[in-house]
């Protein structure tokens, strides 16, 4: 996924939609050479890098109690007779399929075993033991075997040699997950001493294509697979997943058949991606977790002497009238701004205090004596103040109660908060009710400029920002200038890792392969 502030710079420049004629979808392959050996049917024409210079390592590792050989379609390009030592053979083969082959021969009829894995980037690595080999004690009869594959049965795992630590001393370090073999027993006794096998496998497989079908559905199959169900073949990448945006403005992920049989426009893949409700910009549009119900779980653990009242957003909460206990209350809220009111009263006239902690999601806990609760010795009338705080003053320190050890001290859930009251903890001066407000965020605004712990200036989430440095602004930071880059006459000025400022020169290349890019 690109940065953000790429996407943001994406969006401002306006990218383009792009529509692909309803003609496509039974328009044939269009032939024409391979540019890339990329293991991809570039040229449509339902075969894969099928250029001569297209070569993709591959390699086999082995070792044979006591000579082998191996061949690649027929052609040896391994041959060895120490059994103590694994050697590794390199052998770069075509897209498409191929037939591994060996012969081993076991010559002092003492024990007779074969080792060995097959490894490439684009396959997984096959060892001796598994299902890749197929070995068979007798001479297969179509002569050409080594290249057809043909005549050798497929193994079944059975001819594993058991005792193979003691007789070989184990196993090289580089061939750890493979096992000793031998069709037909490794015991010399039984006396099959020459062992054929064989190991098919492909590079690039059989070109995919995209298969629409008689219902309308399109679907990606190999070639024939498409033929033996009646489906018609059509370009590959019309199948490609991709992010459209129907007339309507709907969008969704779908294939590039079916947004161009609906009309759709192709849009960029950060469109689709949606949201999801976990307080980031999943879509990159600079807002968070919009358009969708999220409910992030957050608690208030809160006490008063002697009784309270709760709202959470306007909403009523639960009342208590037993001050020695602190009572915690869950609650889910979504992205946004939220508010905790509470009316606290004395009853015995003896101590009157409150003490609260409000723990929202994705945020430090907001305690009493904190600074971040507004407190009033006159409740305002109505209910607006419950929701926006409206007719309370800001609390500061004084309102934190001097004699705290009055109340025992706190329970141990609201250690670190306050006992606060506005106009005084004692009952003598007589206020006996408090107003006691608080609101917090969840999922703040996407974008601001940060400082951030180590020095960095950085656009960032805002929570993170609190987290990890200081917002200077709730806007992106402003991009540093670019420097320009001079290019000779033939090239063009590119900008090669997305910050927004070109860094290389580009050469049109004039039809002949890909831009070449200096520095």
């Amino acid at each position: 996924m690109y940065p953000k502030t790429v996407w943001r710079r994406l969006r401002a420049a306006g990218v383009a939609a792009a529509l692909i004629s309803p003609t496509l979808l039974t328009a044939p392959a269009v032939a024409g050479p391979e540019r890339q050996c990329d293991c991809k049917d570039n040229d449509r024409d339902g075969a894969i890098d099928e250029r001569a210079d297209c070569l993709y390592d591959f390699e086999v590792e082995a070792t044979a109690d006591d000579t082998y050989d191996l061949a690649m379609d027929g052609v040896i390009f391994g041959q060895d007779n120490d059994w103590q030592l694994a050697h590794v053979w390199p052998y770069p083969v075509q897209a498409g399929r191929h037939v591994l082959s060996m012969v081993a021969e076991d010559e002092h009829l003492i024990a007779q075993g074969f080792l060995a894995e097959a490894r490439s980037p684009f396959m997984s690595t096959e060892v001796t033991g598994g299902s890749f080999w197929h070995l068979q004690s007798t001479l297969p009869l179509d002569p050409n075997w080594r290249i057809t594959g043909n005549g050798v049965f497929t193994a079944d795992g059975g001819h594993i040699c058991p005792g193979q630590a003691a007789t070989w001393s184990g196993i090289p370090a580089s061939l750890a997950g493979s096992d000793w073999v031998w069709a037909g027993g490794c015991d010399p006794d039984t006396d099959p001493t020459v062992n054929y096998g064989v190991a098919e496998f492909e590079i690039c497989p059989e070109a995919s294509v995209c298969c629409a079908l008689e219902d309308g559905t399109v679907t990606t199959l190999l070639a024939r697979e498409c033929d033996d169900i009646g489906g018609t073949q059509t370009w590959a990448d019309l199948c490609e997943e991709v992010c459209c945006q129907l007339r309507d403005g709907t969008v969704l992920t779908t294939t590039v058949a079916h947004c161009d049989a609906r009309g759709g426009a192709i849009v960029p893949d950060d469109v689709c991606l949606g949201e999801e409700c976990n307080c980031e910009d999943d879509d990159g549009d600079g807002l968070i977790d919009e358009g969708i119900d999220c409910a992030y779980a957050g608690d208030i653990t809160l006490t008063a002497d002697d009784a309270y009242d709760m709202w959470i957003d306007g909403a009523p909460g639960p009342s208590n009238a037993t001050w020695s206990q602190a009572t915690t209350v869950p609650f889910a809220v979504g992205p946004g701004t939220h508010s905790i009111a509470v009316e606290a009263w004395d009853v015995q006239l003896s101590w009157q205090g409150f003490l609260a902690r409000v723990q929202p999601p994705f945020a430090a806990s907001y305690d009493t004596g904190a600074g971040l609760w507004q407190l009033s010795s006159t409740v305002p009338a109505g209910a607006a103040w419950r929701t926006t705080g409206a007719g309370l003053p800001v609390n500061d320190s004084a309102a934190i109660c001097a004699n705290q050890a009055a109340w025992g001290g706190q329970p141990a859930a609201l250690a670190g908060a306050d006992w606060v009251w506005d106009g005084g903890c004692d009952p003598d001066p007589d206020p006996r009710q408090n107003a006691a407000y608080t609101e917090f965020e969840v999922c703040m605004e996407a974008w601001v400029c940060c400082v951030l712990d180590d020095g960095t200036v950085a656009t960032t989430n805002a929570i993170e920002c609190e987290f990890n440095g200081q917002i200077v602004s709730w806007a992106e930071c402003a991009p540093d200038p670019c420097e320009p880059i001079e290019c000779p006459p033939d090239m063009t000025p590119v900008d090669t890792d997305g910050d927004g400022c070109d860094d290389a020169c580009k050469s049109t290349g004039g039809g002949k392969g890909d831009p070449t890019l200096t520095r």
